[in-house]
Order: C-alpha cells, then structure tokens, then sequence
C-alpha cells in the first residue's frame, strides 16, 4: 500500500518538475525510457 503512494507521488513530483522545463527540452524527454532501456537492458 505505501508503495503505491511513494509511485504515485514519485509521478507526482516528476510531472510538476517536467512543467517548469524549457520548452526546447521536452521532445527530448523522449529518450529517457529509450535510455534506460538500453542501460539496463544489456
């Protein structure tokens, strides 16, 4: 159950740090998963 909220807030604070981005850096966010994916696919 706390898991759930920790997720959840987690998204939360994410999504509010994503909003006072520049807009140039948002397509670029797009990579991230893409990133990870990679890093820790190998």
């Amino acid at each position: 159950m706390a898991g759930q909220y920790l997720g959840f807030l987690t998204i939360l604070a994410l999504s509010v740090a994503a909003a006072f981005l520049p807009e140039q850096a948002v397509p670029y966010l797009g990579l991230l998963p893409l990133a990870l994916g990679v890093a820790f696919g190998l």
